[in-house]
Order: structure tokens, then sequence, then C-alpha cells
């Protein structure tokens, strides 16, 4: 079911930065497009909100006709015309694609659509919008570069993996499990965990004593829960970082071969070695994104962008905080005025020049009722395992979390 169109319209900046194509194609989308507002009065004074693409000198490349507009991802983009839902190319031809119910924002993700029928069920689209693997299932995960996905066929089902073709390559053995990431998946029966290859091998056997996590860069995460700390394996089990970590971002390593962790309430970045790259010193950080990460140095102050040495980038003014990830270059961010509670986005290069910029009303945003900055207070929020999530949704480091 659609969701209201201007509360969807502001949310699918958490959406952004995407990968396809395989491995080592670049992390984020591509195309040079990003979605943006244009924003009009009715004959009554009633705020209207269309949806184009804007290039990256701030002009729209695609004509702001659209309900909703959300992030390319391999050369797409989901819009709402009205409730319905369609993709558009780069060039703004709409796209055959089969219908489909709209639970979350949708993309391509290493070539294929992960979608859901009008009957509930999954399924998975390529890039042709052919059905490659029928929507038969309660529970599917993402079609990673492995070329495996995770299935769960009915309800109260155990969980196996499929290939391209729909056909089942490992039998559904699993309480849950986590899609591939560089040739490993974590799996789960009752309370113990284990690492599986592609032929479905356990190369770390099952566990009861840690709870693992792939997080990219070729680990596997791990929460010791006798000592009540993370640390680092590879794919087999060996020990990269002992459990010394009191918390992690929970998306992992992402473009940068960086992972944000917290030690006596300080946040910094090592790397996939467990070396301390940039020293445990903010009270929030984010994952890096185009080579560039959101912190605040304390509880109270501004968001300041870093680079992958730690120097600082630009710094947003008051009641300002992001509103995505960066990526080519551009970052959407937003401000809160005091004194009317409109929100002004405005997207801004790497200078914070800005390129783009609309100015929505605080009685129309959201219902006038939610916290402007709940997505980034939750991203940044201490003591929270999967503290990244909010800013990351959608995308492919997003889905490392994922389970079913």
């Amino acid at each position: 079911m659609k969701k209201t169109i201007l509360f969807a319209g502001l949310m699918m900046v958490a959406a952004m930065f995407i990968g396809c194509n395989n491995e080592h194609s670049p992390y984020t989308s591509t195309t040079k497009l990003w979605p943006a507002c244009s924003v009009s009065k009715d004959a009554q004074g009633i705020e209207k909100y269309n949806w184009g693409y804007i290039d990256e000198k701030g002009n729209f490349a695609i004509p702001a006709s659209y309900a909703e507009a959300n992030e390319f991802s391999c050369g797409y983009a989901s819009v709402y015309v009205s409730d319905k839902l369609y993709y558009i190319d780069e060039k703004n031809n709409i796209q055959n694609a089969p219908e489909m119910e709209n639970v979350g924002i949708v993309y391509f993700l290493y070539d294929y659509l992960r979608y859901v029928s009008p009957s509930g069920l999954y399924g998975m689209l390529n890039k042709s919008f052919e059905i490659v693997i029928q929507p038969a299932y309660v529970n599917l995960g993402v079609m990673t570069d492995g070329g495996l996905v995770a299935f769960r066929q009915s309800k109260g089902d155990k969980v196996g993996f499929l290939n391209k073709k729909g056909e089942v390559v490992i039998t559904p053995l699993y309480d849950y499990a986590n899609d591939f990431d560089a040739g490993y998946a974590v799996v789960e029966m009752g309370d113990s965990y284990g690492v599986i290859d592609k032929t479905g091998e356990f190369t770390y056997s099952l566990q009861s004593n840690k709870w693992l996590q792939n997080v990219g860069g070729e680990r596997i995460g791990f929460y010791d829960k006798d000592n009540k700390k993370y640390g680092l394996m590879d794919g087999k089990g060996n020990i990269v970082v002992q459990a010394i970590f009191d918390e992690w971002d929970g998306i992992g390593f992402t473009d940068a071969d960086l992972m944000a962790v917290e030690s006596n309430e300080k946040w910094g970045y090592i790397d996939k070695n467990g070396k301390m790259r940039i020293a445990s010193q903010f009270a929030g950080a984010l994952s890096f994104c185009d080579g560039k990460a959101w912190v605040k140095r304390t509880e109270t102050s501004n968001y300041e962008t870093i680079d992958e040495n730690g120097k600082t980038l630009l710094t947003l003014g008051k009641n300002e905080a992001p509103r995505g990830m960066w990526r080519q270059g551009l970052c959407l961010v937003a401000k809160l005025s005091e004194t009317d509670y409109s929100y002004e986005y405005r997207y801004i290069n790497e200078k914070g020049a800005t390129v783009y910029t609309w100015k929505v009303s605080g009685a129309n945003v959201a219902g006038g009722g939610d916290d402007w900055d709940a997505p980034v207070k939750k991203a940044f929020k201490n003591g929270n395992r999967m503290n990244n999530i909010e800013m990351m949704k959608g995308t492919k480091w997003a889905y490392r979390t994922e389970r079913i």
C-alpha cells in the first residue's frame, strides 16, 4: 500500500547509496542524478510536493513530476505517479515492470530486484524486469555478488539458499541466515551461530558462546557472550581481532574499508586487520560513504564530515543534520527553523556549498509531529548495536544485518 506521499518522499534520503553489479564495481550508484523536491502552493495556499532528479549542478535533469522519487541503483529508480509504482531509467523512460506491492522502498542490488507480488510473496527480477525467481516465498534475501539468495518458503520453514535460476543449492536447514558476503554466510540453529561457504559446508562450526554477523572486508564480526565485547574473525573462524570493543556500528566495512567501533564511550575507526586508523574521539560516528563519514565530537556539537584520515572537511550549522550519506560529492542535509518550525533541505557539495534547496513548512513535514532529527539521533545513539541502520536503510551494506 502506498505510504503518505510527503513522509515517504522525505524519508527516501535515508535509503541512499546503493551498490550494484559485483564486488569490484563502485559501492555507490554511478548515476549522477539525485532525487529532489519542488514545492509550490495551490489556490488555497496548500503546499504541493513534486519530485524529480537534479544533476550535480542543481538543475532538474528529470522534471519534478512524481509523487515520490527514490535513489537510482544499477541504472533504475522507483517512482510514484499518484499511488502507482513505476521504474524509470536515467533518461526518464518508464519501464514495464510487473505489478508489485510497496513494502518499503525496493532497489536493484547486484543487478537484481527483490519484489513483493500482489499476493504478498517475494520473488526476484533481473534488469530487464523479467521474473527470474517466481514469487513463492514468505522471505527472500538479497541476490549478492555470490549469486545466491537466502529463502524461507513458508512461515515456520527452515532457511536455505537459491541460485539465480531459483534452484535450491543449499538445503533449508537453518532457523535464520544472512545472505552471502565475500563467499561466506552466517547461519543460526537454535542459540548457536556458524559460518558456511557456497557449497553449504561449515567453515566455522556452530558455537553457542558467540553471536556472528557478516561485516564485509572478508570479515565476520562476533560478539563474545562471555566478556560482552566485539571482535573480528575471517570466514574460517580465525581470530583477526580479539573481542575488545564495546560496540560497533552495525554495518561494518564500507567503501573506505573502515568500520566504526566504540571503546570507553568514544568512537573511532579500524581497518579489517583491527588497526585503529582514526583514533577513538567521537561521541558518534557513522559509516563511510564516498570516502567521507559523518561524526559528532560531543552529544551537543554540530555534525562534521571527515575524510579517511580523520580530517574535518566541513561542519554543519546549528540545528542542521545529515539526511543521508554522501554520494559522488553531494549529500542532503536539513535545517530546523526555531521560529516557525519549517525545514530547509539542501544538497551540499564537499565544500559545504548549496547546490539545490527547498523549504517545507513545519505543519506539513511528516504530519508535523515527528522529530525531524530522529533517524540521525538514533544513528548516533551509544549502546545500540544497530546504531547506523537508520542512515543506511536500503543500501547494500544495510542488508548485511538482515536475516531471514
